[in-house]
């Protein structure tokens, strides 16, 4: 992939668009989704948002809401965009979108943290259990569920 991003020119929240994706979408939400090993067989591409950069998805988010909670996933970002701060500002512009507190399951708990995130004493009883991600090799003790509080709750 070519990067929209010229040498030397920096990033900042600024140049990100981040929207709810369309159908067009959907064959760079897959893409993205492949080279970043997260696709599961419960994604559901109707509810993504994908951040961009001068017209190019560089960075992904899905987010489901659902009936007491909110379930963010497939949140990732191109490999050699990484760094720039795109995944925190996509994950800060998608959490406020979110209806109810934003819970997710994640293999990099300390990147979430710094988004305000905090480990779950208790799940929600719609919160869909870790095994819709199809992680079968997956060593459950370092897949965390992290929650992070509405902001206006």
């Amino acid at each position: 992939m070519s990067g929209p991003v010229s040498s030397g020119q920096s990033i900042t929240p600024a140049h990100l668009r981040v929207r709810r994706a369309c159908a067009a979408d959907h064959p760079a939400i897959l893409e993205l989704a492949r080279a970043l090993e997260l696709v599961y067989p419960a994604m559901d591409l109707s509810c993504f948002r994908v951040a961009e950069l001068d017209g190019a998805t560089v960075a992904m988010a899905e987010l489901k809401d659902l009936q007491s909670c909110s379930l963010l996933s497939c949140v990732g970002v191109r490999e050699e965009l990484q760094g720039y701060g795109i995944g925190r500002e996509l994950v800060e512009r998608v959490v406020r979108e979110a209806l109810h507190p934003v819970y997710l399951y994640t293999l990099v708990p300390g990147f979430f943290r710094k988004a305000g995130f905090r480990d779950v004493i208790s799940l929600p009883p719609d919160l869909p259990p870790r095994s819709i991600y199809g992680c079968l090799g997956c060593d459950p003790s370092r897949c965390l569920c992290l929650m992070r509080p509405r902001e206006d709750t």
